[in-house]
């Protein structure tokens, strides 16, 4: 009965952490996107605020990067433009350093924000774009699959398949 208590003890901090460390990327996010310019001094009070909201648990397992993408409003390419990673030190204080991205990176963005302004219907458009980026992807995912296509013995080809009609639509 008391391994059993202090399991679900265990399991009770792992969702409270959890639900934490889900608040402090929300808080980050909306901080970040709330100012119309964000210097390293923003950051560390940002990070500062993250500490906060991981009380009474140990703020150095948070390991953050904020990053700013720019979509371009034509091709859908997102480029980073800036990115801070943050971790904090012994004594509990914020270190900023360099993040994984890189200005100029090319990000993949969700489908649904690719054609968020494309004329049409929002969620046909959504569906197509998915389908599209899936077909890009097998060849990616498999070396059978890319060896068949590179060999021109398969053709792998996007579509969409309309529940109502029955109709297979292919995509370009």
């Amino acid at each position: 009965m008391l391994v059993m208590y202090f399991g679900m003890e265990e399991f009770a901090s792992g969702v409270a952490v959890n639900r934490k460390v889900s608040l402090v990327a929300r808080t980050l996010s909306d901080l970040t996107s709330q100012s119309s310019s964000v210097v390293d001094a923003d950051l560390a009070s940002f990070g500062q605020t993250a500490k906060a909201i991981m009380t009474p648990y140990d703020p150095s397992i948070l390991v953050s990067s904020i990053t700013e993408v720019y979509v371009d409003p034509t091709t859908h390419v997102a480029r980073v433009q800036w990115s801070k990673a943050s971790t904090f030190n012994s004594s509990g204080n914020v270190v900023l350093g360099t993040s994984s991205h890189s200005p100029s990176d090319i990000i993949t963005i969700p489908a649904a924000l690719a054609v968020r302004n494309d004329p049409g219907d929002f969620t046909n458009n959504a569906a197509k774009e998915s389908a599209k980026r899936t077909a890009g992807r097998l060849t990616a995912a498999s070396t059978l699959i890319a060896d068949l296509v590179n060999t021109g013995k398969v053709k792998i080809v996007a579509a969409i398949y309309d529940l109502q009609t029955g109709v297979v639509t292919y995509l370009d």
